[in-house]
């Protein structure tokens, strides 16, 4: 059997996939921000909706790392989140969907930040959204989900 074959079930691939998949929605979503929205700068009466979405945009991006953040091995200090237990004590499964529902929400935060190109915010809204969505999903999401993994991996029975 080649390592291809054996590999395709492997979680460790499949989350990956998933990972690059979710973000680069953002990019497609950026494309269509850029190419639909409308230009210049967004009107001064348009900042209260532009804030509220920025809330909610901002709430979200700081749910989804700390959902993630009990994963993370330099995880500390203050404001870290409690850690569930070492990677290798948690279940697999209690990670997939702590990390795909952290993902959801980072997503959600690059949706919010399309939605403000059409009601009224400028392209500018978005790529600042759509660029806080890559640092949580780059800086944050994928080091938790690979120390996971990785330590998930060879802690696993042969």
């Amino acid at each position: 059997m080649n390592g291809r074959a054996r590999n395709a079930g492997d979680p460790k691939t499949a989350w990956i996939a998933l990972f690059g998949a979710m973000s680069a929605t953002v990019l497609i979503y950026g494309a269509i921000a850029f190419t639909l929205g409308p230009p210049g700068e967004p009107p001064e009466t348009a900042r209260p909706v532009r804030m509220a979405l920025w809330g909610v945009a901002l709430v979200l991006l700081f749910a989804a790392q700390r959902i993630v953040a009990p994963f993370r091995k330099e995880a500390a200090g203050p404001l870290a989140a409690p850690r569930l237990s070492e990677p290798s004590g948690v279940d697999p499964m209690a990670f997939g969907r702590r990390s795909v529902l952290a993902l959801a929400l980072t997503e959600a935060a690059s949706i919010v930040g399309l939605v403000l190109v059409f009601v009224g915010g400028g392209r500018s809204d978005f790529l600042l959204l759509g660029a806080l969505t890559l640092l949580v999903n780059f800086a944050i999401i994928l080091p938790a989900g690979l120390a996971f993994s990785t330590t998930a991996t060879e802690n696993r029975p042969s």
